[in-house]
């Protein structure tokens, strides 16, 4: 599975779609958490794994949606 998983991140590129995407999805989680709260138990565990797997993926290359990667702000300053 590592392998398949290392393929979808490949380059920088690839990687930032992905994180971004997957950002989108846990903002609209988070909406319907927050405005739904007769959905609450049942968007919680999707909204805590999407968290999960953001952690995993950002802990390896440091990167945000609104700031880019970390590396690349160290190299502009």
């Amino acid at each position: 599975m590592t392998s398949r998983l290392d393929k979808l991140f490949e380059s920088k590129e690839d990687f930032k779609k992905r994180v971004d995407a997957l950002w989108k999805t846990r903002e609209g989680l988070n909406h319907i958490y927050e405005t739904r709260p007769e959905l609450r138990e049942s968007i919680l565990p999707q909204f805590k794994a999407i968290n999960d797997i953001i952690g995993v993926l950002v802990t390896e290359r440091t990167y945000h949606p609104s700031s880019g990667f970390q590396e690349d702000q160290k190299a502009t300053h």
